[in-house]
């Protein structure tokens, strides 16, 4: 059965904090996401090591 795609772009979630992150946690390394406006690479992966989660904090 094909299903056919419909018309309606999709909408993002509202913004409520607009200086917070998102993180993906997993068991070998974590992927952070702030705005764009606020770094000069929104996305960054980190290894899930001591010293890659001190740099997250910073």
């Amino acid at each position: 059965m094909c299903m056919e795609k419909r018309g309606s772009a999709r909408k993002g979630l509202p913004v409520v904090h607009t200086r917070a992150a998102g993180v993906d946690i997993g068991s070998r390394f974590h992927v952070v996401a702030v705005p764009a406006h606020l770094a000069e690479s929104p996305v960054q992966t980190f290894n899930a090591f001591t010293a890659e989660l001190d740099r997250i904090a910073d």
